[in-house]
């Protein structure tokens, strides 16, 4: 049986924390805060890991989820496939209206490893998961919470065009989607993202084309 590792445990109990009590999340995001500052976590630390991974998977089999075709979201996949190249836990912030939505891809160990989960970009503890995103490319709902029209449009929209979306999103808040870097160049600017996540995630920077990035 293979036991997931510190990291993907801190991944599957971020994935739940929009389901935990106010309490329990404030614990949550300290704990996971911890043990990703020091890279490993304590025995006693995995404990409380494992008990909230339990926590997210039996929240995961009550109800039947809710399922809605997005299109084609290969393109959205193929950005996160190039980034796990470099980091270890690839996320991209879009804003849809006036919130911003957080995307980060489910780790081995999760219940559908490999989807993309859709997750409100606040703090930690304060969270919502609204569901994930299946390689069929249908975002399959919390069974915790009505999903909202306005998620399921920009999804759409940013299925049509994810490198186009992502970068609007840079521009309009002058954060990078992808590490939320604040934005200085003019060219990270004009692209909506900067220069070293362009390289993690396949896409052209400035008057560059992405195979010439880390050659630069």
């Amino acid at each position: 049986m293979t036991h997931p590792t510190d990291i993907e445990l801190c991944l599957l109990a971020e994935a739940v924390l929009g389901r935990l009590t106010e309490k329990d999340a404030a614990f949550a995001a300290s704990l996971i805060r911890n043990v990703r500052r020091y890279g490993s976590a304590t025995p006693k630390q995995r404990y409380w890991l494992e008990d909230l991974r339990a926590r997210a998977k039996k929240a995961d089999q009550q109800g039947e989820r809710r399922k809605t075709q997005l299109g084609e979201f290969r393109g959205v996949m193929e950005l996160f496939d190039k980034a796990k190249q470099h980091l270890k836990a690839p996320a991209i912030v879009i804003a849809i209206g006036s919130v911003e939505i957080r995307l980060s891809v489910a780790c081995p160990s999760a219940r559908v490893p490999g989807s993309i989960n859709v997750l409100s970009n606040r703090g930690q503890a304060d969270r919502d998961w609204f569901g994930r995103i299946l390689q069929s490319g249908a975002f399959e709902a919390s069974p915790r919470m009505e999903t909202p029209p306005w998620l399921i449009d920009g999804l759409k929209r940013f299925s049509a065009d994810p490198a186009g979306v992502a970068a609007a999103h840079g521009r309009l808040t002058g954060k990078c989607c992808f590490c939320n870097s604040r934005l200085t160049d003019e060219r990270s600017t004009a692209a909506g993202y900067g220069k070293t996540c362009a390289a993690h995630y396949g896409l052209p920077w400035g008057d560059k084309p992405h195979d010439d990035l880390f050659a630069a």
